[in-house]
C-alpha cells in the first residue's frame, strides 16, 4: 500500500511533465508560472507546426480543414518520452492547452 501511495506521490510532484501537472495548468497563468510546475521552459512553437484536428465545420477541400490543437498568439511545448504538454498564449497567458500520452 506504501509503494502504490509513493508511486503516486512521485508522478504527482510539480517539475514534471504528467497528467496531473497539465490539470494544474489554467486560463490566465503566465508562462513563468507554467515553467515552474513542468520543471523548466518549453519549446516555442510556431502553430503550423503543432498537431492538427480535423474541423468537421469545414468542407472537405478547404486549406483550414485542420487547425491546430490550441490556438493562441504564442505556443509553448513540453515533451518528455512522447507525453507532450502544448499551451498557447494570448496577451502573455495561458489561453488554451492540450495534452497527449502514448498508450502503452
Amino acid at each position: 500500500m506504501l509503494a502504490v501511495l509513493a508511486a503516486g506521490a512521485w508522478f504527482d510532484r510539480v517539475g514534471v511533465i504528467s497528467h496531473a501537472n497539465y490539470e494544474r495548468i489554467r486560463p490566465g497563468m503566465n508562462l513563468a508560472q507554467v515553467e515552474r510546475l513542468l520543471g523548466g521552459p518549453g519549446t516555442e512553437a510556431l502553430e503550423k507546426h503543432l498537431p492538427g484536428v480535423v474541423d468537421w465545420d469545414v468542407p472537405v477541400d478547404h486549406p483550414k480543414r485542420v487547425k491546430a490543437v490550441v490556438s493562441g498568439e504564442q505556443y509553448f511545448c513540453w515533451d518528455d518520452r512522447g507525453t507532450e504538454i502544448i499551451i498557447s498564449l494570448r496577451a502573455g497567458v495561458v489561453s488554451e492547452k492540450w495534452y497527449y500520452e502514448p498508450s502503452l
